[in-house]
């Protein structure tokens, strides 16, 4: 009776027993839950991928100009009325083809201008020859001479006197006399040497002034005479303005009507065979991707859209900007390049083959060393969670978006290219 009243007892304790783990479990499963939940919550969410093979390509994109080189300007060389212009701007012509008509009368006139200036440097070259006379030096010499005569006559009597006096025949006042005499005679001698000499250094400088004038002047008549000849080898032949190449016109500074001046640039014609440049111009961190030899494409910016290519050719630093130029020349066999067009530039800049390819924002700085991010596996507390694994690696080259990298990855390798959170070495995360 007693154990049964004892088992009694016991069944209540055991089902509160049950109930009571039946409740931790419960909780522990739920804290279980909660604790995985908030922990997923509190990670970095991270998105990987596979390292791939390949090459990188920079696309550069850049604004140039056309340049030609050298061109042919067709001045007038004096005040010539235009009665006619026969071209326009962009059109082709021909080595000796018509491009304008000028007053016949006014090139006649300049001509005879140009023969009367020279003319009147030849009659004043002329004129200074004849009028130049040199000094005569024979009379000076003469003097000299006659000079030196006295003098050595005044001594002879200075000594005859002195012998005379010391023998009494003659007085001290005749001695007197010769010495005056003798500084007499001296003293002319010096004047006159004196003169002779003068007379000479004037000689010399107004021969080597004559000279030098004389230079100057025959000088001057030759560059007159050469630019005479030259000029009548370009005056339009009954007034007609004839094309000195094959190209294209540039520009046309006159028209029907007008009166040029002398010097003023009546037309500007580009050759065919004119020397044709690209240049644009990029900042240092773009330019150092391209290098002389490089290929270039092109597209005018123009109705036509016409496209060509190049080879960069020159490649200079500008300091005062703080940019580079570069400059591509190109042929122009079709002639529709013209001094002043606008161009698009495009510049596709090709890698070798990479092994490692890699977004190049999973490519961060560590103690100033480059490393990217791997995602691992691992066994928890809450089951297999993910982390991150920093290694080190070395960036090779990149361009706009990648970067080839070397280092102890490969191609299996699941490389972090997105993090929400800052990352860590060991760091647990999610994937987004």
């Amino acid at each position: 009776m007693e154990n049964a009243n004892i088992t009694t007892g016991m069944k209540p304790r055991k089902r509160l027993i049950r109930g009571f783990s039946a409740i931790f479990i419960i909780i522990v499963i739920i804290l279980t839950f909660f604790s995985k939940t908030i922990n997923n919550f509190l990670l970095p969410e991270v998105e990987c991928g596979s390292p791939r093979s390949g090459i990188l390509q920079t696309e550069i994109r850049a604004k140039g100009e056309v340049r030609v080189e050298s061109t042919e300007k067709i001045f007038a060389y004096g005040d010539w009325r235009v009665t006619n212009v026969r071209i326009k701007e962009g059109s082709t012509v021909k080595k000796g083809e018509e491009l304008a008509r000028v007053e016949v009368g006014d090139v006649k006139l300049d001509v005879k201008r140009k023969e009367l200036d020279i003319i009147k440097l030849e009659n004043e070259l002329q004129k200074y020859r004849e009028n130049f006379q040199s000094v005569d030096l024979e009379t000076y010499e003469r003097k000299i001479t006659q000079a030196g005569k006295d003098a050595a006559k005044a001594e002879r009597e200075l000594e005859t006197a002195t012998t005379l006096y010391e023998s009494g025949a003659e007085s001290r006042k005749s001695v007197g006399e010769a010495e005056e005499k003798l500084e007499k005679a001296k003293l002319e001698y010096e004047t006159v040497q004196k003169e002779l000499e003068n007379k000479k250094d004037e000689i010399i400088r107004n021969s080597n002034e004559y000279q030098r004038y004389i230079n100057e002047k025959e000088a001057e008549l030759q560059l007159k005479n050469l630019e005479f000849a030259n000029l009548q080898s370009k005056l339009p032949k009954d007034g007609i303005i004839r094309s000195p190449i094959d190209g294209f016109v540039k520009t046309i500074s006159t028209e029907k009507g007008a009166t040029s001046s002398s010097g003023q640039v009546l037309f500007e014609i580009t050759g065919k065979s004119s020397e044709i440049t690209i240049q644009w111009k990029l900042n240092a961190n773009k330019s150092k991707e391209l290098k002389e030899g490089g290929r270039a494409d092109f597209e005018l910016k123009d109705d036509s859209h016409f496209t060509f290519d190049g080879k960069i050719t020159e490649k200079r630093y500008l300091s005062n900007e703080d940019m580079y130029i570069f400059i591509s020349r190109v042929k122009n066999d079709k002639g529709n390049l013209k001094d002043g067009q606008e161009v698009e530039v495009n510049i596709t800049k090709k890698s070798r083959e990479y092994r490692l390819i890699v977004p190049k924002n999973s490519v961060v700085k560590q103690s100033g060393k480059d490393a990217v991010f791997v995602l691992k596996e691992r066994g928890g507390a809450l089951g297999e969670e993910h982390y991150v694994e920093m290694i080190y690696v070395r960036v090779e080259e990149t361009d706009d978006f990648d970067a080839a990298i070397s280092g102890v990855i490969d191609t299996e390798s699941r490389v972090v290219s997105y993090w929400s959170k800052e990352l860590v070495d060991k760091a647990q995360v999610k994937l987004r």
